[in-house]
């Protein structure tokens, strides 16, 4: 499991608490009114960490309830009868499998983690054990075996009920767990299952298929939720899609275009001051060389260099070989660019000359990044990214895990790398273990750009015509920017407060990110 689930922790999820009290066994009557402190403390400790809890329900209700927005699922059960017979809201005898099935079942909940947390430690003196038997109760449904399900399931030994004096302290000790911080369900499951094996003769049975890693957390309101980013400003110039942007300063940037253009804009005075024309085919990638000098890669196979004073192409990079599909600057000299043809090739700028060519991909390279330290990460349509080393030029790392190709790439810090993916997805990576350390989930179309606002939030543009704003501490999309009416397949930041958009509307965005 080394992925972790993507949750929305400002609102996380609904649990629901089932309570039986059916005189099917031979049970303690005092225990039913002590169901009451159980429930409060799930109330408790589960509505502080934002859940919405529902307590009173049928199985009509969970049945026709909306999922669409939760993240999770959490289920109790708390009996001291029949697994078989549970009692719903509406008076029916109803069979806790039908419960589970009604939440499994549920499409809105497909690859969402599923808990389901049963507690029948004040079963007494029961004289039809198989009705409660774990193995029987589980093992003959093919619906429990799925992924993205936990069921933890308690009861005591021999089946005999002890005396619970005040609650049942199976429900107490992951309750107190959760609130003193032991927040990863591994590491709840596991001082659950040594507390009781040491202080009391619960028995407890695990049937585990979540596919990744889950936390409980507190939302960190410390976070840029509340922020409202609005669109200051709208360019329109170009007849085609947008596909990159570079900022020269605060009030100019640099536009590429599928028109063949390149344009620049002044934000002060919002208008295009120039135009430049040459390329024969789609602009597909721009970098500042110096305050004056702009690279441009064409799907015309060349790299043209533009002097912004004199406005002009000073130089020409251009080879039967360059089939440009982006390009990373690694020095003031060397230029590394990722081409159609599966290849990797780093150029001399000032010699117009290729000086290597790196070839491990299996499909064309949509993306580069410059990882400092001598490292280069890409991105490829063979669905991998690969991390080059720039002393060797070699390959020390390929780092996998997105199902389709993989069109951008970000670096975070000095360990971690992000990535955006045809598969909807983003990716945080440590560049070094090759580990994937979560996936960020919520878009609806390719994620075609990504750009990293400051240390704890990152902007992404999709196929389905939005920006996301990330929180990384708390792995949560925290706001959503639409305007854009077609892909916004580049973006780029000036000082952490101005995010430019590009589109295939044709238009650039300009967005405000202070409060």
């Amino acid at each position: 499991m080394a992925n972790i689930y993507s949750i929305n922790y400002s609102k996380p999820g609904k649990v629901f608490i089932l309570v039986s009290s059916c005189p099917i066994f031979n049970f303690n009557p005092e225990n039913s009114s002590k169901f009451n402190i159980d429930i409060e403390l799930i109330e408790k400790t589960f509505g502080n960490l934002g859940y919405v809890i529902h307590k009173n329900t049928s199985l009509d209700e969970i049945q026709t309830s909306n999922f669409s927005n939760d993240s999770c699922v959490i289920v109790f059960i708390l009996s001291n009868s029949d697994l078989e017979k549970l009692c719903d809201y509406n008076g029916k005898n109803v069979c806790a499998r039908q419960f589970f099935e009604a939440f499994c079942q549920n499409e809105q909940l497909r690859n969402k983690p599923k808990f389901f947390f049963i507690d029948a430690t004040r079963v007494k003196n029961a004289t039809r054990m198989k009705e409660i038997d774990y193995l029987d109760f589980f093992e003959k449904k093919e619906e429990f075996k799925q992924n993205d399900v936990l069921i933890d399931y308690a009861i005591d030994e021999n089946f005999q009920s002890h005396n619970h004096s005040t609650s049942s302290v199976y429900i107490s000790k992951i309750c107190n767990l959760i609130n003193d911080q032991c927040h990863e369900i591994d590491q709840v499951l596991l001082a659950v299952n040594n507390f009781v094996l040491n202080e009391s003769k619960i028995k407890i049975y695990v049937k585990n298929g979540l596919r990744k890693k889950f936390f409980f957390k507190k939302y960190d309101n410390l976070s840029d939720k509340n922020k409202k980013y609005s669109c200051i400003k709208t360019f329109e110039g170009h007849a085609d899609s947008v596909c990159c942007l570079q900022f020269i300063d605060q009030n100019t940037l640099v536009s590429g275009s599928d028109d063949c253009s390149i344009k620049i804009w002044d934000l002060n005075h919002n208008t295009c001051v120039k135009t430049f024309t040459g390329h024969t085919n789609w602009v597909l990638c721009i970098v500042l060389l110096n305050n004056f000098t702009i690279a441009s890669g064409s799907g015309d196979n060349t790299i043209k260099i533009w002097d912004l004073e004199k406005n002009t192409c000073v130089n020409l990079l251009e080879n039967e070989t360059i089939l440009v599909r982006c390009f990373q600057l690694i020095d003031k000299n060397r230029l590394a660019i990722g081409n159609e043809d599966f290849t990797i090739q780093v150029w001399n700028i000032e010699k117009k000359t290729c000086l290597l060519t790196l070839d491990e991909h299996k499909d064309s390279v949509r993306c580069l990044q410059n990882l400092g330290n001598n490292l280069l990460a890409s991105g490829s349509c063979d669905n991998t990214i690969k991390i080059w080393s720039l002393i060797n030029f070699n390959c020390v790392n390929t780092l996998r895990g997105h199902k389709y190709s993989v069109w951008c790439l970000e670096i975070l810090d000095e360990n971690k790398l992000a990535s955006g993916s045809d598969d909807f997805t983003i990716k945080i990576w440590n560049i070094f273990s090759a580990d994937c350390i979560c996936t960020l989930e919520g878009h609806t179309n390719s994620v075609w750009c990504l750009k990293l606002i400051n240390n704890d939030l990152l902007a992404s543009g999709s196929g389905d015509n939005t920006i996301k704003i990330w929180d990384l501490k708390n792995k949560i999309c925290v706001n959503t920017l639409e305007g854009h009416i077609g892909s916004v397949c580049s973006l780029q930041i000036f000082g952490n407060q101005t995010l430019a958009s590009g589109s295939d509307d044709k238009t650039i965005k300009i967005w405000s990110l202070l409060s």
